[in-house]
C-alpha cells in the first residue's frame, strides 16, 4: 500500500476517534494497520488541526484526546495562547481600565453536562467535584501541554515579576511550577504575596446599595412586583440573608466560588498585601503578571490588580490564566458610573 493511501486510512482513523471516542481501540487499530501495511523507514504522522479532552460523564473521569476541541481547547496544534481582554471600572468612580488577558487553554461553552461555569477539566486539575483523570498518563500529559503553551508565551511576552492570585486549591502549585519552568527569567513572588481576606471581613464590607441596585434591575422577581410593591422590601431581605449563608458556607477564608455572578462587584476588596516584599524595585516599573487558574468574572484579578495599583507603580500589567473565559470571549465588568446610587430609589 502506497503511503498516500496509508496516510489517508490515518486520518480516517483520526476523525473516526474524533467522532465515538475510545482512544485505546483506535490505537490498537492503528498500531496493528502500520504492523503489516507500514513502512518502518516511512513517516505517518498525522495532520492535527484541533485537541481537547474526553469526559467520562457517569464515572466522573477526565481523558486528554489531541484530536478535537471538545470541551478544552488544549492548543496542540499551533501552541497559541488565547489572547483576550477584561475590562474594568471601578465601583463608585467613573475610572476603567482595560487589562490583557493571556490563556494558556481555551475554555469552550460545552461543559460536558455538568450544568456548571467551570469545566471537568478544571474540576480534575482541583480534585473537586468527584472529578478525577481517568490515568496519571492523562493528567501529564495536559500539564505538559500546558508547559509547551506557556513556554510560547513568554517567548513572545515579555515578563518581569510574577504575582499569583491566592488559592488553597492544588491546582495552584501545578500553575506556578508551570510558569517558573516556562519563564525562568522572570522574579516569582512568594505564593503569600498576595492573601484572601477572611470571610467574616469581606462580609462586613458588603456595598447593600449594589445588591439592591441588582436585584432592581435585573431580578425578574423585583421586576414583576415593582418597588412600590410592599413584598419588595421583604424579598430584597430575604436575598441578602442568602448571600449572607452563601458566603458563611465559605469557611474562614473568603473566595468568590459560592457567591452568584452578579453579587460579586458588591464587595469592594476580597484580598490584602502578604508576604509581598517590601523592596518595591520587583514592582515598581515593572512588567507584572498576574496569574490565576480560570477567568469568570475577572473580579479576583480586579481585586489584586487594584491593590498592587494602590501601593505600587508597575510598567505593566498583564493576567495570565490556564483557561480562558467561556469561548474566549472579551469580558467587560464594568459597574455603573459614580452617580449609579442616584437611581436605587
Amino acid at each position: 500500500m502506497d503511503d498516500k493511501r496509508i496516510k489517508h486510512f490515518l486520518k480516517t482513523l483520526t476523525e473516526l476517534e474524533s467522532q465515538f471516542g475510545n482512544p485505546a481501540l483506535f490505537d490498537a487499530v492503528r498500531e496493528g494497520f502500520l504492523a503489516i501495511f507500514g513502512d518502518s523507514g516511512s513517516s505517518y504522522d498525522v495532520p492535527i488541526v484541533c485537541e481537547g479532552i474526553d469526559l467520562d460523564i457517569d464515572k466522573k473521569t477526565v481523558a486528554y484526546n489531541p484530536n478535537h476541541t471538545r470541551y478544552v481547547d488544549t492548543r496542540e496544534a499551533d501552541m497559541m495562547p488565547v489572547a483576550s481582554r477584561v475590562t474594568f471600572r471601578v465601583l463608585n468612580t467613573d475610572r476603567k481600565t482595560t487589562y490583557p488577558v493571556i490563556s494558556i487553554f481555551g475554555r469552550n461553552s460545552d461543559d460536558g453536562g455538568t450544568g456548571k461555569d467551570g469545566n471537568p477539566l478544571i474540576f480534575a486539575l482541583k480534585g473537586e467535584r468527584n472529578w478525577k483523570f481517568r490515568s496519571d498518563s492523562d493528567r501529564d500529559a495536559i500539564l505538559n501541554q500546558a508547559l509547551n503553551v506557556a513556554k510560547n508565551l513568554f517567548a513572545r511576552h515579555h515578563i518581569d515579576t510574577v504575582v499569583f492570585s491566592p488559592s488553597t486549591n492544588p491546582l495552584n502549585k501545578q500553575i506556578s511550577e508551570i510558569v517558573a519552568k516556562a519563564c525562568p527569567d522572570a522574579v516569582m513572588l512568594p505564593e503569600t504575596a498576595i492573601r484572601k481576606k477572611k470571610t467574616s471581613e469581606v462580609l462586613g464590607s458588603l456595598d447593600y446599595d449594589w445588591i439592591r441596585y441588582i436585584l432592581g434591575h435585573y431580578d425578574p422577581v423585583v421586576r414583576r412586583y415593582g418597588r412600590d410593591d410592599p413584598r419588595w422590601e421583604s424579598y430584597v431581605d430575604e436575598q441578602e440573608d442568602n448571600i449572607h449563608q452563601w458566603m458563611r458556607q465559605m469557611g474562614e477564608i473568603f473566595t468568590y466560588h459560592n457567591l452568584p455572578m452578579p453579587y460579586r462587584k458588591a464587595i469592594p476588596q476580597s484580598a490584602e498585601l502578604g508576604d509581598i516584599c517590601e523592596d518595591d524595585v520587583l514592582i515598581n516599573d515593572k512588567d507584572i503578571a498576574i496569574i490565576d487558574d480560570t477567568l469568570t468574572t475577572g473580579k479576583t484579578l480586579s481585586d489584586i490588580s487594584e491593590l498592587i495599583l494602590g501601593t505600587y507603580v508597575p510598567k505593566s500589567i498583564t493576567f495570565i490564566t490556564l483557561f480562558s473565559a467561556k469561548d474566549g470571549l472579551e469580558l467587560n465588568t464594568e459597574v455603573p458610573t459614580a452617580n449609579w446610587r442616584q437611581n436605587l430609589h
